[in-house]
């Protein structure tokens, strides 16, 4: 049984209002997820021009790099703003950023080899900065949060490794932990395979093919944490291959959306590109001969094999990212389609073919899968585009259904 006595504190200091805390260790941006949160969520929800202008420049500063800026919290924005779901779901909130705990590698909080020192409101005197950070970050923590979002990273946002921020991130876990908040953990595959849920009326079970960068699966979902996988890819997955023949052709990173721009001005019919495991009797997938295939193509006009060297004319370019993008469709939509028959007989009561991901963005591959849908006696369903790649709502969201299943860690 959750203890609601908490949520009772914190609601008499906040009048009602939710306040996240994006807490965690120092440089895994919690500013810039702020900054997102409140461009997304709270600026298009805010009517008065001077209050959107005034809550824009609320927002958090956020740079790259190593260096702690500064130890106290800030409220964004000063006066909660009103976030609305839907025409009749609205609640007021505002997000609170933490420096977060130090981590070996950051730099800032040392001066001339001694402890750099800061004046802060705790405090009639300067106090170390790293000591005036932990102050800051734990009254997030314990006073402040009606909600804390825990940010944790994988090192590759920045120059900081991986092993440094553990630490970090575990202390901060105890100690919501100790004070007996619920605590949601959130895979963020389960993000992407549930936040369509989010803008569209979608019913468990639904067939989900999840395509990005990292990942290519096809899955029933069948509730919160309930997957029942139907196929996946056996080398690269999708998105990868987006980005890598995008860099072959030199149009730059993320390579989904240059390839789909530079194809809209191709020939989808002039090159023949292979569709890997088009004859198994499976739902899984292969991108790493037609990424192989295209590469063929393009060293077809140089001399040598350093395609770098290689400059084609525009035209050769866009009929390339359209064969591309046509084929590599193709092969989701036809394995999608062989899933789609077991999903119909397996679970006639299951109404939605959704597709998710950052690959999901792709407008060419959703008109293709809206097709599919209708031969299949299905309803098509996607997040917005903005929701398709990595994003802070979809996690949030899937928090959301997590703890509405009862589903804590804590």
């Amino acid at each position: 049984m959750t203890d609601l006595g908490i949520y009772r504190d914190i609601a008499t200091r906040t009048g009602g209002d939710i306040y996240i805390g994006v807490v965690g260790p120092v440089r895994t941006g919690k500013s810039t997820l702020i900054k997102r949160f409140i461009q997304n969520m709270f600026l298009p929800s805010i009517e008065n021009e001077y209050g959107r202008e005034r809550a824009r420049d609320e927002m958090p500063q956020s740079a790259s790099g190593r260096t702690v800026m500064t130890t106290e919290p800030k409220f964004v924005p000063e006066e909660a703003a009103t976030v609305e779901i839907d025409e009749n779901t609205s609640f007021r909130m505002k997000m609170i950023d933490c420096v977060g705990y130090i981590v070996d590698g950051a730099i800032g909080h040392i001066e001339n080899g001694e402890p750099r020192m800061v004046m802060t409101p705790w405090s009639e005197d300067p106090l170390p900065f790293e000591q005036a950070a932990e102050i800051g970050t734990r009254k997030v923590i314990t006073d402040h949060s009606t909600i804390a979002l825990c940010v944790t990273t994988d090192g590759t946002i920045g120059e900081i490794p991986r092993e440094s921020y553990e630490p970090a991130e575990r202390r901060v876990i105890n100690e919501l932990k100790a004070l007996n908040k619920p605590f949601v953990a959130v895979n963020h595959l389960e993000g992407h395979a549930l936040v369509a849920r989010l803008t569209n009326d979608v019913e468990y079970p639904y067939l989900l093919l999840l395509v990005s960068g990292g990942h290519c699966q096809i899955l029933v979902v069948k509730g919160v944490g309930r997957y029942e996988r139907l196929g996946t890819t056996i080398d690269d997955a999708a998105g990868e291959a987006f980005d890598k023949v995008a860099k072959m052709l030199g149009l730059g990173y993320p390579g989904g959306p240059m390839i789909e721009k530079s194809a809209a001005a191709g020939n989808e019919n002039r090159f023949v590109l292979p569709h890997p495991l088009r004859g198994s009797d499976d739902c899984n997938m292969s991108f790493s001969g037609l990424k192989t295939a295209v590469r063929k193509i393009i060293e077809s006009y140089g001399n040598d094999d350093n395609i770098e060297h290689i400059i084609l004319p525009q035209k050769d370019v866009a009929d390339i990212c359209a064969c591309f993008q046509k084929t590599a469709a193709e092969c989701l939509t036809e394995k999608t389609a062989r899933a789609a028959d077991y999903f119909r007989r397996r679970y006639p009561e299951g109404k939605h073919l959704v597709v998710a991901g950052g690959v999901a963005a792709n407008g060419y591959l959703r008109q293709k899968l809206m097709t599919l849908a209708e031969d299949k006696g299905l309803i098509f369903a996607a997040p917005p585009v903005r929701w398709c790649t990595d994003n802070g709502v979809m996690i949030a969201w899937a928090g959301l259904e997590r703890f509405a299943e009862g589903l804590t860690d804590g």
